[in-house]
């Protein structure tokens, strides 16, 4: 028996739902291992062109938008009984 019928055969005492999942990993699999068309390929880079040329962040910039507490760094209340 080769491995295309002993496959046929495991999955054809499968129950209906499971039959489903074995086609939908299949056709996973074979997207995952197809190779993209330049249409894809052009996509992909075109995207990681634009995330490498957002600029970063500067130090401070969020000085306006977060905030810490003066008591940040008190004990708190729901750990009195461990301490």
């Amino acid at each position: 028996m080769n491995i295309e019928q002993a496959i046929l055969e495991k999955i054809r005492q499968l129950p209906p739902a499971q039959q489903q999942e074995v086609l939908d990993f299949s056709t996973f699999l074979q997207q995952k291992n197809s190779l993209p068309t330049p249409d894809e390929a052009l996509q992909r880079d075109t995207i990681s062109v634009e995330a490498s040329t957002k600029r970063k962040p500067l130090f401070g910039s969020d000085r306006d938008i977060i905030s810490i507490s003066d008591d940040f760094d008190e004990p708190l209340e729901d750990f009195e009984e461990y301490m």
